[in-house]
């Protein structure tokens, strides 16, 4: 859990910085699934796609989630 600990507590840095939250989060999912050409089976969530969910107790982006 820690290099996931770790992305969102850098990519909650971006957002304080100035980043939008759509775009930070697009980048950790949508993004990499159409760099790798996957983007039809993973990247986000829609009826027949492969999934995987995180589930938080609030924001993700905030430290203390």
């Amino acid at each position: 859990m820690e290099g996931y600990e770790s992305l969102l507590f850098k990519m909650g840095e971006l957002i304080k910085a100035g980043l939008d939250r759509d775009t930070a989060l697009k980048s950790i999912t949508l993004h990499p699934a159409e760099m790798l050409n996957v983007a039809t089976r993973v990247g986000s969530i829609e009826v027949g796609r492969d999934g995987n969910l995180v589930l938080l107790d609030g924001d993700p982006f905030a430290t203390m989630t």
